[in-house]
């Protein structure tokens, strides 16, 4: 049975960096990834085409790194969450989080009994196809099962205090995107409210003992977002990353081929 590796490195006192796989769904991106030193993934099949048999696939490849996979599921529902965990994911994300009773709802899919009610369904992925002891495997599942619950509402916001104490729930991600939508300040990352939620949030997981994820969206909000007492980093998304890449290396390419694109044309002329 393997540490999450989430969890390792939040017990060492450090701050787990992940990214977003939304489109990139191949055998080999795993192992690209770990390439980067990635140390979670954040498997999107909320704004994605990923169907449960590709993130089964996903995390199966995942499983030959120390990569933690995490599932953002497209709705808290049973199905989803107890699929995507039984398929071997490390834990799950959920987004659009308002009250504690949707926090209690996604403890009772994801983790077993006591704490929950998942089923049972031992002999598959999430144990490598072993029947384990379910005395030593229950409860050590139930400790290494990360659950994310995105705050991106003002009313997820108003009762973040309720969501962080709900037992099972190991973090609080600010969904900056959604958020600055409701508040009315639609992506101005860097307005005084936005920073505002961001302190609601990351003092409500200190009260309660548990942990804040971001996603930085400028270079300057890494440290500030750092110095507030969040955890978890989330870099860019394998789209942003692809687009980015691309862009570069083809205005490279236009830059240095330039004055041969003119002389070309002179000697045309």
């Amino acid at each position: 049975m393997k540490e999450n590796r989430i969890r390792r490195i939040l017990r060492e006192g450090g701050s787990p960096l992940g990214m977003q796989i939304m489109e990139v769904g191949t055998r080999g991106v795993a192992k690209i990834l770990e390439y980067g030193d990635v140390d979670y993934v954040i498997i999107d099949m909320e704004h994605s085409g990923f169907g449960i048999e590709r993130v089964a696939d996903l995390i199966a490849w995942f499983k030959a790194t120390d990569i933690a996979p995490i599932v953002r599921v497209p709705e808290n529902l049973y199905h989803y969450l107890a699929g995507v965990l039984d398929a071997g994911a490390a834990g799950v994300q959920v987004a659009n989080i308002d009250t504690a009773e949707q926090a209690r709802q996604i403890v009772q899919a994801v983790k077993y009994a006591p704490l929950g009610s998942r089923g049972l369904g031992l002999t598959a992925a999430h144990s490598d196809f072993r029947t384990p002891k379910a005395d030593d495997y229950l409860p050590f599942m139930n400790r290494q099962t990360v659950i994310i619950t995105q705050i991106e509402t003002r009313e997820g916001l108003k009762n973040c205090d309720e969501i962080a104490a709900v037992e099972g729930i190991d973090v609080l991600a600010v969904g900056a995107n959604d958020m600055t939508f409701s508040l009315g300040i639609q992506g101005q990352y860097d307005h005084p409210l936005l920073r505002d939620a961001m302190e609601q949030v990351i003092a409500a997981c200190e009260r309660h003992g548990k942990f804040g994820k971001c996603h930085p969206h400028s270079q300057a909000q890494i440290a500030e977002f750092a110095r507030l007492g969040y955890r978890l980093f989330m870099g860019n998304s394998d789209v942003s990353l692809l687009r980015q890449g691309i862009k570069k290396s083809m205005d490279n390419l236009r830059a240095e081929l330039a004055p041969f694109a003119k002389s070309a044309a002179a000697a045309g002329g």
